[in-house]
């Protein structure tokens, strides 16, 4: 089977963080002997495409390299609203999106797209070559298209065009008509895992053994909403001294995040990702727009609980209570987080819920691609029928 894969994100190179969860993907399904073409912009950053073999990379570009101001790691809506020069940019993106996108797309058996834009791309393709497309929404889909009249029209059109719809969180399903609707959940990579001696995790990031470590994971963005990650240290470090809040990621909203309590690590190898969820005593997520957060996953796979707003599929997920809390204002999580870190039996019980709770949900790459393959051939049987 060949698939065409079409993403407006996906790694500069191996172990790069910016689009992991779309090359875990096809890396699973190379695994599952599945020829995998990705089609995806170019960056100005350098990059290493060769390290992502047996997956073939085919990045399009369209102007050049020091301007590619749509191919950031902030996401395409975002980039396009940045300056004026990006919507200058908008056309010359589309245009040769849809080429390299056709040109790719000889003679593979389906298009299987990653958010809204390539949805859109890989439809006009796919009618025009007669291949079944596979889209997959994730969270920023919905938060963009419920902003504006004109992007909601021609997401209607894009989801009513597909062969078949998937998300990696029930929210979306619930919000998108469409006869072939299916959820298909993000892997967790195997390396995410509870350790027993946090001691010897915290030794190798030299982070202090005798504090409690508050985790947050993200970009650092408007959407994610650091802000009250800060407001929630403030207030804490007002009454107690036994935690450091430890941010990993960076984004516009950095230089807005002071306190003498937070530690920013600033963006890290992706081998490395797991050692911080395993130092780490509670994970916060405190976004205003989700899907299915692979931070929540990846805390839960670590053994870790989370304290986050009820955004997406989280609260599919995360039982109030049982795996952490769900959180709606800075007080809520102020109160969460005091009950969490000074009664560590109570914290113990929801570190066990949580691992519980993620071999419950059974999330490997490999069933992960699995699925997909699934939906692939039910889609090709699908067109053939036309």
């Amino acid at each position: 089977m060949k698939v065409c894969v079409v993403t407006t994100s996906f790694p500069h190179y191996k172990g790069h963080h910016f689009g992991t969860f779309i090359w875990k993907m096809c890396e699973a399904l190379a695994r599952q002997n599945v020829t995998v073409r990705v089609v995806c912009p170019a960056v100005s950053e350098k990059t290493d495409d060769t390290s992502f073999a047996p997956v073939s990379l085919y990045r399009f570009t369209y102007f050049f390299t020091k301007y590619l101001l749509l191919s950031g790691g902030a996401g395409f809506l975002p980039s396009l609203r940045s300056s004026f020069l990006s919507l200058f940019l908008l056309p010359l993106y589309i245009l040769s999106f849809f080429f390299t996108t056709f040109y790719v797309s000889r003679g593979a058996d389906v298009l299987h797209a990653q958010w809204s834009l390539a949805g859109f791309i890989s439809v006009c393709v796919g009618k025009l070559r007669r291949i079944p497309v596979i889209v997959t929404l994730r969270g920023s889909d919905i938060h963009s298209v419920r902003q504006s009249h004109i992007l909601r029209a021609f997401f209607c059109w894009m989801i009513r065009s597909s062969t078949v719809v998937t998300s990696n969180n029930q929210a979306m399903l619930d919000f998108v008509d469409h006869p072939e609707i299916h959820l298909v959940m993000n892997g967790v990579d195997s390396s995410f895992h509870p350790v027993k001696d946090k001691r010897a995790v915290r030794k190798k990031l030299g982070l202090p053994f005798n504090k409690h470590i508050v985790l947050f994971v993200g970009r650092l963005s408007s959407v994610k909403n650091p802000l009250l990650f800060l407001s929630l240290v403030s207030h804490y470090s007002q009454i107690y001294d036994d935690a450091l809040f430890v941010v990993v990621g960076d984004g516009p909203l950095r230089n807005q995040l002071h306190h003498s309590s937070l530690l920013f690590v600033g963006t890290v190898p992706v081998d490395l990702m797991p050692l911080y969820f395993q130092s780490a005593d509670v994970c916060v997520l405190t976004s205003y727009a989700e899907g299915m957060p692979n931070v929540v996953l990846e805390a839960f796979a670590s053994g870790v609980p989370v304290l986050s707003t009820s955004v997406g599929g989280v609260p599919t997920i995360l039982s109030q209570g049982v795996e952490g809390f769900l959180c709606a204002d800075s007080q809520e999580f102020f109160s969460s987080l005091d009950r969490l870190l000074h009664d560590s039996r109570l914290r113990h019980t929801m570190a066990h819920h949580a691992l519980k709770r993620a071999q419950k949900l059974g999330l490997t790459w490999e069933s992960c691609a699995k699925n997909y393959i699934t939906l692939y051939q039910k889609a090709i049987k699908m067109q053939r029928k036309k």
